[in-house]
């Protein structure tokens, strides 16, 4: 290996080929270096920026136990068939030992490790609110490099702040179960202003028809916050054995299409867009503070007088804040 090749490789160029070209370990390196901080990850990322494809994000949300692993399995089948490639983003909770994702491989979704137009990735929340890692855009955008038609991004579900998929996806599936209409209700409502589609999975259980009926009547009591142009669909599904999917995809794809005629689905880009463009302005500026405070040792230095209520930590941040811009300025001649 000549010089030139291995200062290629070490930076990390020949990986934005590999990428370019459809290679899924090069995909799963990559998201690997993007979680891990890897400053090379931006290079390449920056490379392949011009070659993404206009995949379609698809937010798959609900509590626990509702099934969303498996309806998202059978989705996957469903759209293999019709000769998709399809990405999985199953973000789930964090190790507090490895760091890692809990669920590691998913192994549910075992079956489709095999198919060459699939690529399946669990991530860990490492600490990330809304069930979401602050690492997901990221490997959306590497999954839209590698050509995915579709990509699934599949949380953890935990609450009302579940939410922020909503900045991550063009649809927004809400998944629940006959018997969650209260939990719907009282910890969910906010997801209602965001769902494209609800459904209720394990539709062969008790209780079906009232949970669909209590659905509808949430959804006409928010009526003034949902869109006009696209109301919420509810479909009945019952994931192990595949039933309602079809329909499910149908209802998916004709909500897709309502926001793309109405401009909504490009605004959904523009806003997706904007947000990481403000997070790398917000992290670069985060890393040259901590390198700054590093060097100075600027935040316990006014600790003491904050602790002993000398000053406030209100004040102190402003003149922190003022001293960190000069020393920014110096230092990098600003």
């Amino acid at each position: 290996m000549d010089r030139a090749t291995e200062t290629k490789k070490n930076n990390g160029m020949d990986l934005a080929t590999e990428l370019k070209k459809g290679n899924k370990r090069a995909a799963a390196r990559l998201i690997s270096m993007i979680e891990n901080q890897d400053r090379k990850a931006e290079e390449i990322l920056k490379d392949c920026w011009s070659h993404r494809t206009k995949s379609r994000i698809i937010g798959i949300t609900g509590p626990p136990g509702s099934g969303k692993s498996t309806l998202v399995d059978q989705l996957a089948k469903h759209l293999l068939k019709e000769k998709k490639k399809i990405g999985i983003i199953a973000v789930d909770p964090t190790s507090p030992i490895t760091g890692g994702a809990f669920l590691g491989d998913r192994v549910r979704m075992a079956e489709l490790n095999g198919e060459p137009d699939i690529f399946i990735r669990s991530m860990g929340t490492r600490g990330a609110l809304g069930g979401i890692s602050k690492s997901v855009s990221g490997a959306v955008r590497v999954l839209e490099v590698l050509g995915m038609d579709d990509i699934f991004i599949e949380t953890v579900g935990i609450g009302q702040s579940e939410v922020d998929v909503a900045g991550i996806a063009d649809i927004v599936v809400l998944v629940t179960v006959p018997g969650m209409g209260d939990d719907i209700q009282t910890e969910k409502a906010g997801i209602l202003e965001v769902a494209d589609v609800i459904v209720v999975n394990k539709a062969d259980h008790d209780g079906v028809r009232q949970a669909v009926q209590h659905l509808k009547a949430l959804i006409v009591q928010n009526a003034e916050k949902m869109s006009v142009e696209a109301p919420i669909g509810i479909v009945s599904t019952v994931a192990s054995s595949g039933f309602g999917i079809p329909e499910l995809i149908t209802a998916m794809e004709a909500h897709y299409l309502q926001k793309a005629d109405s401009g909504a689905a490009d605004q959904i880009r523009r806003d997706r867009i904007k947000q990481e463009l403000l997070a790398q302005i917000q992290l670069r500026f985060w890393k040259e503070f901590e390198e700054y405070d590093r060097r100075n040792s600027a935040v316990d230095q006014r600790l003491g007088a904050i602790v002993s209520a000398d000053a406030n930590p209100y004040s102190e941040a402003v003149e922190l804040l003022k001293e960190f811009m000069e020393w920014r300025r110096t230092e990098n001649n600003y």
